[in-house]
Formats: C-alpha cells, sequence, structure tokens
C-alpha cells in the first residue's frame, strides 16, 4: 500500500504543477492579448487622425490649386496690380474719391 499511497502523491504533485503551470500560462495568454487590444486600439486611433489630416492636407491642396489656377489668369494679375500695386494703363486717367 505504501507504493501505491506514494504514487497517488507523486501523481497528485505532478498534476498539481501541470494546473499551475496551465493556469499561469493562461493568464500570460490573457495578458497579452489585453495589451494587444489596448494597442490596437491606440493605433486604430492614430490612423483616423492621420485619415482625417490626409482630407484637410487634399482639400487644402485643391484650394491651393484653384488659388494658383487664378492668379495665372490675366485678369487676376491686371486687377492686383491695379489694387495693390496702383499701376495704370498707358492714357488712363486715375480719379481718387474723397
Amino acid at each position: 500500500m505504501e507504493k501505491t499511497a506514494k504514487k497517488k502523491t507523486v501523481l497528485s504533485k505532478k498534476m498539481t504543477v501541470v494546473t499551475v503551470a496551465g493556469v499561469i500560462f493562461a493568464l500570460l495568454l490573457i495578458i497579452a492579448l489585453i495589451a494587444n487590444a489596448v494597442r490596437l486600439g491606440i493605433e486604430n486611433k492614430k490612423i483616423k487622425t492621420l485619415e482625417s489630416d490626409i482630407l484637410k492636407l487634399e482639400q487644402l491642396l485643391q484650394d491651393n490649386e484653384e488659388e494658383l489656377l487664378n492668379r495665372k489668369n490675366h485678369e487676376y494679375i491686371e486687377r492686383y496690380a491695379r489694387e495693390y500695386l496702383d499701376m495704370i494703363k498707358r492714357g488712363e486717367i486715375v480719379y481718387i474719391g474723397r
């Protein structure tokens, strides 16, 4: 009977060690899963911010392209020269209001 009791004790100790190791492994997996979920949330937030920034920059680029096309227009250049550079055409008389 002693041998059987010793075998049961050894087997019981082995099962306890295996169970504890399994629980520790499961806890480590859960911790890793939570950490990855948190990182994923942070990265998704960064992605949304960058996508928003891209949309804003694309709109700014489009606005600047339109402004550039406008500034290449002869009428715009003439109007700008008259308003900001006080230029006049030859033979033109400028009247200044009071």
